[in-house]
């Protein structure tokens, strides 16, 4: 076992070395990272399959900046039908990439022979390969998605290709003999299940001319392809086709006469920072474009530029790659900001295996001096991940004077990805079966759980722009006085304005004219008055255009999370606070409409097809109004009335989602909770029994040990629990802190407990890091004493357990103390009967307060102790405890805090419940 921990060390000392050395503004930041990984995971799990590592010779190096080859030869399987394994060696294919997958399209090798299965037979153009595979990174294995008994394209080499989130969209190429056939076709197929056929897009408008060797990136809701060839004319024309209606725009002709326009060329790369494109080297038949000078497309001037660029100091002169073309081009962001790599490639003379690096924020190449390609290739493609690992798949190869085509697959590290990223890798080479076992053996073995599986929670993208100090009011003040111009009144014509209280919309403005004068939120009276809807609809005022950047901001946040979901490995959820349609209750109808057409958004397919649920939860301010407060809330300033109207109007904006769910007020908010857990867990299939049932309630049980042995057990885990009560300002209010963990590693709760509130219990529950923990723990009280305890939760007929065994030091009344807890809304005779046979259970103890965790840890006797706890809800919460007190066996429902939009407060139930829910169905 030292072994195994000395090893592991070492490998995290090389990464840290390795940080260190290429990024030391980053020292701090990886550090504090390492000391985040739990290395007893990696000791147990490197152990776990120790036979299997005693067969790996090599100690896994992290080598950034490094070309390395991919062995995926020896861990290929064969593909279903085909018997292929893997791509044949070729040239002018395709791939793109996701942070999980790899995928390549055609290409090309004179030398393939032609395949005895599908229709190959039948093509005279069996040179070129009629497939697209998908290569597992994690698993090293190549799956063949589509072949020649699928409807391809016979354009199969030199096309441009993209991954757009879960969309592979391929455009244009040539067939055999090239030139001969050329596309102007898109066609497109999803990644999230394996494709049928590549579809091809009906387009209309004015399209490009059939071409190969164009390229293409996406801005906005458009498609741009650039340049290109018929085998004899080569352009630089612009075209760009709107995604949304499909419609082709010839946007730029280049004229040669003009000083500014580039010339015609194939086999260029793009890169692009969000406003302009960037054409990287490309060429003719005879002729090559040199990297000095780097021509620059302009998306909004709709023009021509040249920028210098800026050479490599420390290079040999000249400083700048070569002019090439038929090379490689990825683009990634880094903290020096967009970076454009470029690999291989040749000039019809020389071949080049060099790697450069080109910054777009100063134009500045950089030779990576570390990084050169095993030999010079060309007609070769690459992708990169979103962690900066480039892979460059096939090519043309040019060694001992002559010209081979190879399926060698290469990575690099272009960057140095997070430590988690590197730890996983090392993982994987060290236990390359890894990615074949279950999450619940992964769990089990000791993996941490973000490894496994994630758990997104999308922000709420008005509280991020308002919480930066945007004031929705002022802008309603200002669309307010568009309004009074266009009714003809100004400041000066006398305005009296009734001020809105607390609880009420605002109160409409009464003008000397006898005009009604509306508050911009108020849009049944706004559509209702012509020259106010005239005003609305005719000017775009600031509300409009908060509310327009808000959806471009949230799209774009949703998106970013999407994306990660999409390319994670892990079975991922992801929760979005908000969701498009609900913008629509603060802006009127026909602003709305407007907006939609304006940014050529349907709001249909975003209503029913962006989110797989809505789950509306009704606000306080209907139903539970006691409960509605803005005084905690910076983002929040609605009256009770107005807060209500808005509600029912996001709510009503979700109708027609297949998947809509209102959960309402009309239980207490515990039970609020319970049923979105429900909800949630019902879309997911997770069987979560009974413990969210609005009747459901926590049960405990006084069990008399001695503990049984571990193996009577079924599957449980073991926690260490350590419980500290903090003092209080009043006797009728409990805090205290919780220390919860396994192998050295705790997460920590604050809790605290308040008197009944209209009918409800309150119990706010906040987690907090191990700095605060710490902090509060100066406020321990010293009329309690620490309670530490083993927990252990573990599932008997279907129910989830815990069990609390407390542990020494502690009052005597706590030895040998033994508690089993469960949510359920059985009783009696059914509630005995899914109780553990193998535990010797004497009692039910629900609400008895001998066995309060409370009274339980004070440090004085009971009966002289003003402190001792009958009930927290009534009248005398504590009080002196006398020799013949009898026990209250009274049930009580914890909740928590009212307040929905608290974002650091969760429930009682919705902390610990959502744990059980999840952890029945993984564990």
């Amino acid at each position: 076992m030292k072994y195994f921990q000395l090893l592991v060390y070492k490998l995290l000392a090389r990464a840290i070395d390795t940080v260190n050395r290429y990024f030391d503004v980053r020292r701090l930041h990886y550090i504090r990272e390492v000391l985040e990984i739990n290395i007893g995971i990696f000791v147990h799990q490197i152990n776990y399959d120790s036979d299997t590592m005693a067969k790996r010779r090599a100690i896994y190096t992290f080598r950034p900046f490094e070309v390395s080859d991919v062995d995926y030869r020896s861990t290929a399987i064969s593909s279903v039908g085909s018997g292929r394994r893997y791509p044949k060696a070729r040239s002018g294919h395709r791939i793109v990439c996701s942070d999980s997958s790899i995928y390549c399209f055609g290409g090309f090798n004179p030398n393939n022979s032609p395949a005895r299965n599908g229709n190959y037979e039948e093509r005279e153009d069996f040179f070129l390969f009629h497939e697209l595979w998908k290569y597992d990174m994690i698993r090293k294995q190549w799956t063949l998605l589509l072949d020649a008994n699928n409807d391809l394209p016979v354009e199969l080499a030199s096309n441009a290709m993209l991954l757009s989130g879960e969309m592979i969209m391929i455009f244009g190429g040539t067939g055999y003999p090239f030139g001969v056939t050329c596309s102007n076709k898109l066609h497109v197929c999803q990644t999230r299940r394996k494709p049928k056929d590549l579809i091809e897009v009906e387009v209309k408008g004015d399209p490009p001319p059939p071409q190969y060797g164009q390229a293409i990136v996406i801005s906005d809701n458009f498609l741009y392809t650039i340049g290109g060839t018929n085998g004899f004319d080569y352009t630089l024309d612009v075209h760009r086709l709107h995604l949304p209606s499909r419609t082709w725009e010839y946007i730029y002709e280049c004229n040669q006469n003009i000083r500014e326009d580039p010339s015609g060329r194939y086999r260029h790369e793009l890169a692009y920072d969000d406003s302009k494109i960037y054409v990287i080297g490309g060429g003719t038949s005879d002729a090559v474009f040199i990297l000095a000078n780097i021509p620059v497309y302009d998306i909004q001037a709709n023009k021509w530029e040249y920028l210098q660029t800026k050479p490599d100091p420390l290079a040999n002169s000249p400083g700048i790659p070569t002019a090439r073309k038929c090379h490689s081009c990825v683009q990634i962001r880094t903290d020096q900001g967009l970076e454009v790599i470029v690999a291989g490639g040749f000039d019809g003379v020389n071949y080049y295996n060099d790697i450069w690096k080109l910054n777009l924020s100063t134009m500045q190449w950089k030779k990576m001096h570390k990084s050169n390609l095993p030999y010079p290739l060309f007609f070769h493609d690459a992708a990169i991940t979103s962690d900066g690992c480039m892979h460059i798949f096939g090519g043309i190869k040019y060694s001992n004077s002559t010209s081979v085509r190879t399926n060698t697959l290469f990575k690099m590290w272009t960057t140095i990805p997070r430590l988690s990223v590197i730890a996983w890798e090392a993982l994987l080479h060290y236990i390359p079966s890894l990615p074949s076992r279950t999450k619940e053996e992964l769990l089990e073995a000791g993996i941490p759980r973000q490894f496994v599986e994630r758990v997104f929670r999308v922000p709420e993208t008005a509280t991020i722009l308002l919480s930066g100090g945007i004031k929705f009011a002022d802008l309603v003040a200002e669309e307010d006085r568009s309004k009074k111009k266009a009714h003809g009144t100004g400041p000066s014509a006398g305005t009296a304005v009734r001020p809105a209280t607390a609880d009420s919309a605002p109160e409409p403005a009464v003008l000397k004219d006898g005009v009604p004068e509306h508050s911009v939120l108020d849009i049944d009276k706004i559509t209702t008055c012509p020259r106010c809807m005239a005003a609305a609809v005719g000017k775009v005022g600031d509300v409009y255009k908060f509310q327009e950047n808000l959806l471009r901001t949230m799209i774009q946040i949703e998106n970013t999370y999407f994306e990660l979901g999409r390319t994670s490995n892990k079975n991922c959820l992801i929760i979005c606070d908000r969701g498009f349609m609900d913008a629509s209750a603060y802006i009127s109808k026909e602003k709305w409409d407007r907006m939609m057409r304006s940014n050529n958004w349907n709001p249909v397919e975003l209503r029913d097809n962006r989110y797989n649920q809505i789950i509306h939860m009704v606000s306080a301010a209907n139903g539970a109004e006691q409960f509605y407060a803005t005084e905690e809330h910076s983002c929040r300033s609605e009256g009770v009335t107005l807060a209500r109207e808005l509600d029912y109007k996001a709510a009503s904006a979700w109708i027609g989602h297949p998947y809509f769910d209102v959960i309402d007020n009309s239980t207490d908010f515990e039970n609020k909770v319970n049923r979105m857990i429900e909800c949630v867990c019902q879309k997911l299939g997770i069987d979560i029994g009974d413990r969210l049932s609005i009747t459901s309630r926590k049960v405990k049980f006084l069990v008399s040990g001695p503990m049984p042995p571990d193996t009577v057990f079924p599957a449980f885990q073991d926690f260490e629990v350590v419980h500290h009560y903090l003092q209080c300002a009043g006797p009728r209010v409990q805090a205290r802190l919780r220390k919860r963990g396994q192998n050295g590693r705790w997460s920590y709760i604050h809790t605290i407990r308040r008197p009944q509130q209209h009918g409800q219990s309150i119990e706010v529950r906040t987690q907090l890091s191990h700095r605060d923990y710490l902090n509060m723990l100066t406020q321990q009280d010293d009329a309690h004493f620490t309670i530490y305890k083993k927990r252990r939760c573990f599932l008997v007929n279907n129910q989830y357990f815990q069990m609390d065994i407390y542990k020494d030091p502690s009052h005597p009344r706590c030895k040998g103390l033994i508690l089993l807890e469960t949510y359920t809304s059985l009783t009696g005779d059914k509630l005995k009967a899914i109780l553990p046979k193998f535990l010797n259970i004497v009692k039910e103890v629900t609400g008895q307060p001998d066995y309060s965790m409370f009274n339980l840890s004070l440090r004085e006797d009971w009966n002289n102790t003003k402190k001792f706890c009958y009930s927290l809800h009534g009248k005398n919460t504590c009080c002196h405890r006398t020799a013949d007190s009898t026990t209250t066996n009274t049930n009580t429902t914890s909740t928590t805090t009212p307040t929905i939009a608290t974002a650091t407060a969760t429930t009682d139930t919705g902390v610990d419940k959502a744990d059980e829910a999840i952890g029945a169905a993984t564990e």
